[in-house]
């Protein structure tokens, strides 16, 4: 039985479900097998939404289907106008029985294939991460619960809503991929970094009160898991989600706080200087200290910041 802990960090460890692979020691979204996961959603035979993003659902799900479709459109029209660009994108909203026939990835987890695009978000509430949430509520600070009541949300409420919001990480990852920052280019934490990014970007501007849920699940739970074995970048890009479920929390965490102090200055202007400064036709990964230098140059802190993660 996991412990408390261990369900606390798998919450947050969910920022970067896309890119995870339970056969894969060395994750990337890059090498997610997904290939024919629109496919195999397809050969379902649930009903379907059109739309700008096309849902398929798991019959009796229409309305929480429509919703997710709402919102997910949404953010597609803001990044579509600020990053002047358009992704290509499906959405299954699933139940469990059906996401099993065609996802490894376990249920619950919202997750994004290759391409072509298509998101994974679950159909109930009762998948792993608002189960885990909930089962360790008695272990969230006082501190934490009173900033999600402050804001309107019971933490039973702001667990079932975070699962939503993952959903906007993961349409930053097709984002990002478009734009040409395919992982690990330029590295593996930027690639997470740039997908929450985009993500918290779109919820700053349209619905400050989900902006701070949004904080508090992803980067304020994060201080509560205490310092883990594997804190440096280094680590990050060698083992990924192999360095476990509470240490990759501590990471996601730690990359979220930056990401709102970087918003606070630059707002979502920091992509178009993060496109400049690495080009699509660069190549592969740099170095971390190349990439923590050149980001240093867009907004200064990053290297600073980067000292807790070394």
């Amino acid at each position: 039985m996991k412990s408390n802990r261990v369900r606390k960090a798998l919450l947050l460890t969910a920022m970067c479900s896309s890119t995870i692979v339970l056969s894969s020691s060395h994750p990337s979204y890059a090498q997610a097998s997904s290939t024919g996961a629109l496919e195999k959603v397809r050969g379902l035979k649930t009903p379907v939404l059109k739309g700008r993003i096309t849902v398929y659902y798991s019959e009796g799900y229409k309305k929480r289907a429509k919703e997710l479709q709402k919102m997910l459109e949404k953010a597609c029209i803001f990044f579509d106008r600020k990053l002047k660009t358009e992704v290509d994108v499906s959405l299954a909203v699933l139940t469990k029985e059906d996401w099993q026939k065609v996802r490894s990835v376990p249920y619950g987890l919202p997750n994004a294939s290759s391409p072509p695009h298509i998101l994974f978000l679950p159909a109930t509430e009762d998948g792993v991460i608002t189960a885990d949430a909930l089962s360790s509520k008695s272990q969230v600070s006082s501190a934490t619960l009173k900033k999600l009541t402050s804001n309107g949300y019971t933490f039973e409420r702001a667990a079932v809503t975070f699962v939503d919001l993952i959903g906007l990480h993961e349409l930053g990852h097709t984002y990002a991929v478009k734009l040409g920052m395919v992982p690990p280019r330029p590295t593996r934490w930027f690639s997470e970094f740039i997908a929450s990014y985009l993500a918290y970007a779109y919820v700053r501007e349209k619905s400050p009160k989900l902006a701070k849920l949004f904080y508090v699940m992803a980067a304020d739970l994060a201080l509560e898991i205490p310092r883990p074995k594997h804190t440096t970048l280094g680590d990050f890009e060698l083992l990924y989600s192999g360095v476990g479920p509470r240490n990759y929390g501590w990471y996601q965490g730690r990359f979220f706080q930056r990401v709102a102090q970087v918003y606070d200055s630059e707002g979502i202007g920091f992509v178009t200087k993060v496109l400049k400064a690495f080009p699509a036709s660069d190549g592969e990964s740099l170095p971390n200290d190349t990439v923590l230098q050149k980001l240093e140059e867009i907004t200064p802190g990053f290297i600073e910041w980067s000292k807790d993660l070394r």
